[in-house]
């Protein structure tokens, strides 16, 4: 029985290599009770009779598809069918970050010499039967490096050191971890000082993402992070951006506890 309800059938496109789509599909093809079809550029195959044609349903759960092959996925959708959900991939190195209303493998590249396997066919396919809940997306489609966490990190560093006098335990702890007691002039300490005003205002914050708004930053730090791994991490972090939802932030430990969150997160890499 499948005990992936949700999922009763799966379309793997990839005109670009079909020795890559093939494994691809036999990934999808371990898992019992799916049928799993492969669209190769000229027709619509099953496992293991990879040479006769097969007719799609009208309906297909999942189209597991090669980023570039957009053009031959367009092309082949017949007038009456329906997809539920695409999930896309790509065979090269460097995808750190996609639009927030499309779901990619971003882990790792999908090659001929590195298909997908099976474990993570399952992995997405489990995610996608409960709903694709954002606090439980698996590694597979999390993000390759930690992009934004790493910008509210650089951020956070620039907030504390315009708030490098205050005597807040947490907040000498993170100066600490950012190494500001090496920097010993007092006009560098003076200058960011005067930056203060600036650092708490939330438009600085929000520039560098710009034109995101924070709910959508919010949903990119929750795909990087794997809620259910790293729950307390993320959710400093995530008090940090709802914080931010005011004009200023004036609480410079949101601030350090959200920069000591990041570091201890990117320190388990």
């Amino acid at each position: 029985m499948n005990s992936l309800n949700n999922i009763l059938n799966i379309l793997v496109i990839d005109v670009t290599d079909k020795n890559r789509g093939k494994a691809n599909t036999l990934a999808f093809n371990e898992l019992e009770g799916i049928d799993v079809y492969f669209y190769n550029g000229s027709k619509t195959v099953k496992s293991p009779a990879w040479e006769v044609e097969v007719r799609l349903p009208n309906k297909i759960n999942l189209v597991f598809l090669h980023d570039t092959d957009v053009s031959a996925f367009n092309n082949f959708v017949r007038k009456g069918m329906s997809f539920d959900t695409v999930i896309r991939y790509t065979g090269a190195e460097g995808l750190y970050s996609v639009p927030t209303n499309e779901i990619w493998i971003q882990q790792r590249a999908i090659t001929s010499a590195s298909p997908l396997l099976t474990s993570e066919a399952k992995s997405i396919l489990q995610w996608l039967n409960i709903g694709q809940p954002e606090d439980s997306i698996p590694d597979i489609l999390s993000c390759r490096t930690e992009y934004y966490a790493s910008a509210i990190s650089i951020l956070c560093q620039g907030y504390l050191a315009t708030n490098s006098k205050s005597t807040n335990p947490l907040v000498q702890k993170a100066l600490e971890e950012m190494g500001w007691s090496t920097f010993k002039s007092p006009n560098i300490h003076t200058d960011l000082s005067d930056k203060e005003s600036e650092t708490k205002q939330t438009s600085w914050w929000l520039e560098p993402f710009s034109p995101m708004t924070i709910d959508e930053i919010h949903k990119q730090i929750v795909k990087e992070w794997n809620k259910n791994q790293y729950s307390k991490p993320c959710d400093r972090v995530c008090q940090l951006l709802q914080a931010l939802k005011q004009d200023t932030i004036e609480d410079p430990t949101i601030v350090a506890n959200a920069y000591l969150a990041i570091s201890e997160r990117l320190t388990q890499e």
